[in-house]
This record gives C-alpha cells, structure tokens and sequence, in this order.
C-alpha cells in the first residue's frame, strides 16, 4: 500500500553539493572565458613561475630598498652635521686669523647656537645605534654623546666666564675638527 520511491528523492551529503556548486561554477567561468587550464599545466606554469625564486627575489628587492633608503638617510644626516661643523670650524678659525686674539673670547657667544644645534642633532645617533641602521655600538654612543653634551650644555653654557677663554675657543675648534675628519667617513 505505501510504496517508497528512492530514486525521486535526492538524499546528498555536503561533498556532492560542494562538488555540484564547484562543477558549476568551472561551467560558468569557462561559459564567460573559455577552457580552464587543466591541473598539469598549471603545475608546469607554477614551475616555470617557480615561487621560491620568487620569494627570494622580492626579499632581495626589499633589502635593497631599505639599504638604498637608510644610505641615502644616513648621506643627508652625515652631511647636515658636517656641513654645519666645517662652518663653526672654518669661521672660528677665518676669525682669529682676520680679527686676532680678541675673537677667541667672542667666539663661544658667536657659535653657540651652530655648536649646540650640531650637539643636539647628534643626539640622533643614539637612536641609529639602538635601531641598527648604524653599526656603532650604543653603549660607546651614549658615552660620547652625552660626554660632550655634559661638557656643553652643563658647563661651558652655564658658565659665562668660561666661555670667553682660550680653553673654550679651543674646545670649539678641536671637536669642530674631529667631526669635520670623522663624518665624511660615517
């Protein structure tokens, strides 16, 4: 009296609905682009692509990248200080030469604000050490850096008498002239 007829219902798991929507939608690519490649040659093309040379490639290119970006940071760095110790360097000197002995004592009150403008850009270093774009190590940068920025900020510039000595006039010129020496090779 009850008959069943198991060909009229469609009992399919989840495997053959996915393989039917997957058919489907290769039916309809092909409809609106023509033939997909079969799965041979895409393997071959993967292979004349070769990913791993790629890969490799492209982190070559990055290297290079940030090489070239940190070289070309580092030449305008180093050339903004040396630039601006060569000028404290040359005129503290183009001045005793051309004014005497009197410019010593004037000298600090002249080049101050280059010298410390210089100090403090230097600071910068610390963070080219801490960072590794330079290759110094941190701990000597801080002993320099804040050496001289010791010497600078915390004696020489709080001391008024101070700066208008030959001590002080030659404090000027000789690290003026290590840095004029030493950046170009930075």
């Amino acid at each position: 009296w009850l008959k069943f007829d198991v060909d009229s219902v469609d009992l399919t798991d989840e495997e053959t609905i996915a393989a039917r929507k997957l058919a489907d939608a290769k039916r309809k690519l092909e409809s609106e682009h023509g033939p997909i490649p079969e799965d041979a040659k895409i393997q071959q093309i993967s292979q004349m692509i070769n990913v791993d040379e790629l890969s490799k490639d492209i982190d070559e290119a990055e290297r290079e990248m940030y090489d070239l970006l940190r070289n070309s940071y580092l030449t305008i760095y180093n050339s903004v200080v040396w630039l601006g110790y060569f000028y404290v360097f040359f005129v503290s000197l183009l001045r005793v030469a051309i004014e005497g002995r009197g410019a010593m004592a004037t000298n600090y009150a002249v080049m101050s604000w280059l010298l410390k403008s210089c100090q403090q850009t230097v600071f910068l270093e610390l963070i080219h050490s801490a960072t590794g774009i330079t290759k110094n190590p941190l701990s000597a940068s801080i002993m320099q850096i804040l050496g001289r920025a010791v010497v600078l900020f915390l004696v020489v510039d709080m001391e008024p008498a101070l700066q208008t000595t030959f001590c002080c006039y030659a404090l000027v010129v000789a690290w003026s002239a290590i840095e004029v020496v030493r950046y170009p090779t930075t």
